[in-house]
């Protein structure tokens, strides 16, 4: 990747974090797979419904956000299990 001298230390660091988290997620699934599941249809959830009323609505409403989080945890999680 081709970056200007001063971000190349930031994506070093970003780069080892985030194959930190992976590996943790993939530890998850791999020994707790229903829960690392549900946890992840939750974070899509959330971030499908941050980001269709980012692009498409007026306003932010944290709580419709966390209500569709609810539920891709809740059901859709098990459900696609």
């Amino acid at each position: 990747i081709f970056a200007w001298p001063w971000i190349r230390p930031g994506l070093k660091i970003l780069k080892r974090h985030a194959r930190r988290w992976l590996k943790r997620y993939i530890y998850i699934l791999d020994k707790h797979p229903m829960p690392g599941r549900c946890i992840t249809a939750g974070i899509i959830f959330f971030s499908a419904d941050s980001l269709s009323q980012i692009l498409y609505t007026n306003g932010y409403v944290l709580r419709r956000a966390v209500k569709y989080s609810v539920y891709g945890f809740l059901l859709m999680g098990p459900f696609l299990y």
